[in-house]
């Protein structure tokens, strides 16, 4: 039983901070938001057994659904409050509006309350998370600039009995310097509130830059760049071929959008002239596309006729056309969650296949990638492949011992059956007895979602400019971020942690990161 429990059933408010009790009927001060201290050092004092009459009265009128587990209404309210700011991507201060109170079901409440429950329940959520890290798991770490903060996010990548798991452990702007040694600390803070340390890292994903180069290099561990920054390198330089042809669409589609222009495409096609953002392959392909669709209309304006392209140059912008619906497909699923490294090196093999410039970035020996041995030797683990010496050696923190099975004695034979037993028998079978850990086919090779959470803070911002303070801004994100919240937590959840008192440290910019570690 809880204090609010009991409050709510040995006492009567009778005005603001004045309870009065229903046992001896004595009125006793309790000031609002500081918990129930007086009323229940009233209750110990003056009637010692008031647990068993409590307990009793339980006993007697339980329902058969909170004989079940089911939370009060006081509580699925404010879990239903939780779920609708989170969800929604609403603001704290929504739960105030009157408005809003007067429209929805739930009882009214207030943003100090709402962030004690937010604290509360991430207490039980963040101890499962710990204990579902294990002692050996991956980080994935990205950052995003907004304004002059830089926000630093990480995930924890581990393998769980339903496969690849990637949860949020850390969210919160760097402070106190950028350096590979700052990054580590940072690090350091953030698992220690897990009871993690960096020794527990196998593997980083992150980007190929100087800073995670010199932190992976003092962790010891390898890095795995992200595979489609490579992908979209290698697409810079394949599209340089093409220069004349692109520049002829860009000239069409800024004459197309000059306002007489536009008016008499209007009348031919519903579908608007658009120019490519040169800093962005997608952006091309997608104005290759429109010019495809529109050439035909375009014909109609006479003021550029000159600049549609003609004869080999436009049977060239077809080509390109079909060649950047292929890579587009490769590009969207380089972005699908949980892609495997052996499924990114098979379709950077098939694209490399098709289109050799492109070998420079997507070869498994490519200069851009850090530690190509640590890839490669991934990719031929997943696959069943013959491993190098040095290919061992670098998987040694992912190699789990087979139990020791002593050799039976074959059957007396003649020689052919010996050589028909021998060819069936599996090649490596009798001279390896190394088998990974699930964690190796965990290796993830794209940030999707680090950035699928920095696009979500940005959409945030974006909102209104004083849509939320900061530490509020990073506290839904962080809740909204953790795709399992529904699986792993509920009222019930809730109703569990409301006399959990948070012991919570606070480590300088970690502050809202400690609040609010969900998985």
């Amino acid at each position: 039983m809880t204090s609010r429990q009991l409050a709510a059933f040995f006492f009567t408010p009778l005005e603001p901070g004045i309870y009065r009790c229903n046992i001896c009927e004595l009125p006793r001060k309790q000031a609002s938001r500081t918990g129930y201290t007086n009323l229940m050092s009233h209750l110990h004092s003056a009637h010692p057994t008031h647990p068993d009459e409590y307990a009793e009265f339980q006993r007697r009128n339980l329902t058969s659904l909170e004989a079940f587990g089911f939370a009060d209404a006081v509580t699925s309210d404010m879990y239903d409050w939780l779920c609708w700011v989170v969800e929604r991507n609403l603001p704290l201060c929504e739960v105030e509006n009157p408005l809003t109170k007067k429209l929805v079901k739930m009882q009214s409440t207030s943003v100090v309350t709402l962030k004690t429950y937010m604290k509360r329940v991430a207490t039980r959520v963040g101890t499962a998370l710990a204990e579902a890290m294990g002692t050996s798991f991956g980080i994935m770490y990205d950052g995003w600039t907004s304004g002059t903060h830089l926000f630093v996010g990480g995930f924890a990548v581990f393998h769980t009995g339903s496969g690849l798991s990637e949860r949020l452990v850390g969210l919160s702007p760097m402070e106190d310097g950028q350096t590979a040694d700052d990054h580590i600390e940072f690090m350091s803070a953030i698992l220690d509130i897990y009871g993690k340390t960096t020794e527990m890292i196998k593997f980083f994903v992150g980007d190929n830059c100087d800073t995670n180069q010199s932190l992976v290099t003092k962790l010891g561990v390898p890095l795995v760049g992200y595979a489609s920054h490579r992908f979209n390198l290698a697409m810079s330089l394949f599209l340089s071929d093409y220069d004349e042809q692109i520049s002829q669409i860009r000239r069409l589609m800024t004459a197309l959008r000059l306002p007489n222009n536009a008016a008499l495409l209007e009348r031919h096609t519903p579908l608007v002239a658009e120019t490519p953002n040169l800093t962005r392959w997608t952006s091309v392909w997608k104005v290759i596309d429109k010019y495809i669709r529109i050439r035909d209309a375009a014909k109609h304006v006479g003021t550029v006729e000159d600049l549609l392209p003609h004869g080999s140059d436009h049977r060239r912008i077809v080509a390109l056309h079909e060649k950047l619906k292929e890579l587009n497909s490769v590009c969207e699923n380089l972005q699908h969650h949980k892609r495997t490294l052996e499924e990114v090196r098979a379709l950077f093999d098939a694209c490399i296949e098709t289109y050799p410039v492109m070998s420079k970035y997507l070869d498994a020996d490519a200069k851009i990638v850090h530690a190509p041995c640590f890839e490669k030797a991934v990719v031929k683990a997943i696959r069943g492949g013959v491993l190098s010496r040095a290919e061992q050696t670098i998987l040694e923190p992912f190699r789990a011992e087979l139990p020791f099975e002593p050799e039976r004695e074959p059957p007396t034979a003649d020689f052919a059956a010996v050589v028909l037993r021998e060819a069936k028998r599996p090649r490596l079978g009798r001279h390896s007895a190394v088998k990974y850990v699930s964690l190796l086919s965990t290796v993830t090779p794209t940030s999707n979602r680090c950035e699928r959470l920095f696009f979500g803070m940005q959409v945030r911002l974006g909102v209104s400019p004083f849509f939320d303070a900061p530490g509020h801004l990073r506290e839904t994100d962080v809740f909204e971020s953790q795709s399992g919240l529904m699986e792993r937590w509920d009222a019930c959840t809730l109703e569990e942690q409301l006399t959990i008192q948070c012991k919570l440290r606070y480590c300088g910019s970690l502050f809202c990161l400690i609040l609010q570690l969900l998985c």
